[in-house]
């Protein structure tokens, strides 16, 4: 008697019910059962995906470290060396040049991952500066930091 109390209880396990209780067609259980299946492949792509991103990530050296990150507030405590420039006395003619300002970063965008566009601004002044992974001294990582 209580081998066809467990037989039947397992059958019961067995039986899907939809919204109203009552159990499914067999065309919607196979729709539900392909559903999971997908959801299923699904779900291992991701995972697949996210650890050759995180394998690819670790194998790439970050050799500017040093060079960004978040870092305290100076607030004029510390004396800086050089020239200031104004972003309003930046001519065309001086593409290229390295120089030195203080601005308010208006926006900030990738484009791409070897690529960093930024928007300066000084009081109603605007800029655009790129910032651009090389070899030497940016890295993707600092690029994505960059980028938000």
């Amino acid at each position: 008697m209580t081998d066809q109390v467990e037989n039947v209880t397992a059958a019961l396990a067995e039986v899907v019910l939809d919204e109203h209780g009552k159990p499914l067609s067999k065309k919607a259980l196979a729709k539900l059962r392909k559903e999971q299946e997908k959801e299923q492949r699904k779900a291992e792509t991701a995972a697949r995906l996210a650890a050759e991103k995180a394998a690819r990530e670790a194998a790439e050296p970050d050799y500017s470290t040093d060079l960004y990150g978040v870092l305290p507030t100076n607030q004029s405590a510390t004396p800086t060396r050089g020239v200031w420039e104004q972003i309003g006395t930046i001519t065309p003619e001086r593409a290229g040049e390295r120089i030195k300002l203080r601005a308010r970063l208006h926006t900030s965008r990738a484009q791409g991952s070897n690529l960093v566009f930024f928007q300066l601004r000084q009081s109603l002044d605007t800029i655009q500066a790129v910032l651009a992974v090389d070899k030497d001294t940016i890295s993707k990582k600092m690029a994505k930091f960059a980028a938000g």
